[in-house]
């Protein structure tokens, strides 16, 4: 049962992140669960601490084994984390039995066996891993001086004797036997040991895939989604039996889910993500109570918690006045208000559904917006001054659309966010003292609603999502890309100031020297030579405003073209390609036409 850390894990894609800075421990046989929307970065953790993904940068330890470091290069396969994996897709052989799905990868483990010396006690030898990791390094590494450093501690690491020099065996099929009843009693799925998965149903394929895994004994166990192809009956079984399988199995489990009933119901403790950043680790009643953020509060809850925008009026030690919906209320407190909340402040009150009871002596009315009713509990919607509240009554009930409602805000649990940081500041209890109906125009709006609440919510990515990757950040092909690209468009500036110059100056002289020739020839404005002349002066300076204003353009097309190469990798050959047509469009191909124009106007003079 190992203990997992992540120190400062990050991955990236170009200026795109996975997951990003990420710093938190897995302790011993715990169950967590990776939750989040999909793109949240939960997947890329799971595949990274698994070996599947090589992140960026950072320091993953599993134990006392050191699984990826940036700084030392090392990088170590699946195969030799000890770690099992469950995914969505069961992965059975179709031609095999259950029996022979679980034995097929038992026969490729191979066990390893500390080697001990005469006096009884481990052979200790050097940590190939890291010596593996500075080798890789070495190889990368082109700097002369930084070489001499690393080939130092390659040959220091070369003479640590610190770890127990082990040989490895196969299985006997004595032990794989052994290993295949273990899981099979476990999961309850002996009878069907000589059945094919085209014999099972979804769950009981679902059972033998686990036990494939189990059968391996491995330290962690990690789960993507493995529930999301079953139906909701079969979901609920698989629950029950793979919290029961965690508690009677010496492995830590580590669960990604999209889904918050499951990461609720299963973990000992959930890390909430958005935007490749955890939002919050904590055990599940505790995200579900107290939520440190407007995100955590809306993801986790269903019905999804209500928030309702409010302003600080008056305060007295940990006793706010809040003004919400034309309610005046005092917010009381349980600890210190942190950070300090002033007077004019915005502020957003969340309340669980659960705390709007429905009462015939309520403080507040309403009207029935929608109810929905689902046996043991309904769901009322209600119509609040036009802000659509949620509240949860226990048994069937079925209000008619527009009934007059009353309801009280109760509990020791209601939450006080500031609007600004979206953070929680408080959490306590709701004493109503004065209630002013609100009234609204057929055509104004509600003053939010939960969903825009939570969407204005700072995204962490947004600025490297929407926006350009720091230079410093880049790769030297990035850098040298885009002051490529930035150089060309100063250039391309210059050059259109430069020709539009060139025309004016040349427009000149040639009304100049079209006078001149005018009275040298004595010709009229009526005659036709005057007007082939002068068409010819009039199309030269056409021609080369029109030859500056397509370099201009051009400037405008390098601008997009700089931007562009701040998105991902994948995109940097395309950002070239349109690098290389820029230049050929917009200044090779108008200095073509330029000199021909030029050297004709010349000849027609």
């Amino acid at each position: 049962m190992p203990k997992i850390v992540l120190e400062h894990v990050t991955k990236r894609w170009g200026d795109f992140y996975g997951a990003k800075d990420l710093n938190f421990t897995i302790e011993d046989h715990e169950f967590i669960t990776l939750l989040g929307p999909s793109g949240c970065g939960k997947t890329t953790t799971l595949r990274m601490i698994a070996g599947l993904e090589t992140p960026t940068s950072g320091r993953i330890t599993i134990g006392d084994k050191v699984v990826f470091d940036s700084e030392n290069g090392i990088n170590l396969s699946p195969a030799k984390r000890d770690v099992g994996f469950l995914f969505q897709n069961y992965a059975l052989w179709p031609h095999m039995t259950v029996y022979k799905n679980i034995r097929f990868g038992l026969e490729n483990i191979i066990v390893e066996t500390p080697k001990v010396g005469l006096d009884g006690q481990p052979i200790l030898g050097p940590n190939q891993d890291k010596v593996n990791g500075i080798k890789n390094l070495l190889k990368a590494e082109k700097d002369p001086a930084k070489k001499a450093e690393l080939m130092q501690r390659l040959e220091k690491a070369k003479n640590e004797k610190v770890v127990p020099v082990t040989s490895g065996r196969h299985l006997t099929s004595q032990e794989m036997e052994e290993r295949i009843n273990e899981v099979l009693k476990i999961l309850k799925i002996t009878k069907f040991r000589n059945r094919y998965p085209a014999e099972l149903s979804g769950g009981q394929q679902q059972r033998v895939a686990i036990a494939r895994t189990l059968a391996t004994k491995p330290k962690v166990l990690f789960m993507d989604e493995p529930l999301s192809n079953l139906d909701a009956k079969l979901r609920g079984e698989m629950r029950t039996e793979l919290k029961r399988l965690h508690s009677t199995s010496d492995c830590t489990f580590i669960y990604v889910t999209h889904d918050q009933l499951e990461a609720m119901t299963l973990a000992t403790r959930i890390c909430l993500m958005n935007n490749a950043v955890v939002n919050q680790l904590d055990a599940p009643l505790t995200v579900y109570r107290k939520p440190a953020n407007l995100f955590s509060a809306d993801f986790v809850g269903n019905p999804t918690m209500n928030f309702i925008p409010g302003e600080i009026i008056a305060r007295k030690g940990n006793d706010l006045t809040v003004k919400f919906l034309g309610v005046t209320a005092v917010y009381h407190a349980k600890e210190e208000i942190n950070p300090i909340a002033e007077l004019g402040d915005k502020v957003v009150l969340g309340i669980r559904p659960e705390f709007l009871p429905i009462r015939e002596n309520g403080k507040l009315q309403g009207l029935a917006y929608s109810t929905l009713p689902t046996g043991m509990e309904s769901t009322v919607k209600i119509d609040f001054g036009g802000d659509i509240l949620s509240s949860v009554v226990f048994g069937s009930i079925d209000y008619e659309t527009d009934a007059v409602i009353h309801f009280d805000i109760v509990g020791d649990d209601i939450l006080v966010f500031d609007a600004a940081s979206k953070k929680s500041i408080a959490l306590g209890n709701v004493e109503i003292k004065e209630v002013v109906p609100i009234v609204r125009g057929e055509d104004e709006e509600p003053v939010a609603s939960t969903v825009e609440l939570v969407n204005k919510e700072e995204n962490p990515n947004a600025e490297v999502q929407e926006g350009v990757l720091p230079f410093k950040d880049r790769t030297p092909f990035e850098k040298a890309l885009a002051a490529s690209t930035i150089i060309f468009m100063v250039l391309s500036i210059a050059t259109a100031v430069v020709l539009l110059f060139m025309a004016g100056m040349n427009a000149a002289a040639d009304t100049k020297t079209l006078d001149a020739m005018l009275k040298e020839m004595n010709l009229q404005p009526t005659d036709e030579n005057y007007v082939i002349v002068q068409a010819a002066v009039l199309a030269r300076a056409t021609t080369q405003l029109v030859f500056a204003i397509i370099v201009a353009v051009g400037a405008v097309v390098c601008g997009f073209i700089n931007r562009h190469i701040n998105k991902p990798r994948r995109g940097f050959v395309k950002g070239l390609i349109l690098s290389i047509l820029g230049i050929v469009t917009f200044q090779v191909v108008p200095g073509i036409l330029l000199l021909i124009s030029t050297i004709r106007s010349k000849k027609a003079k």
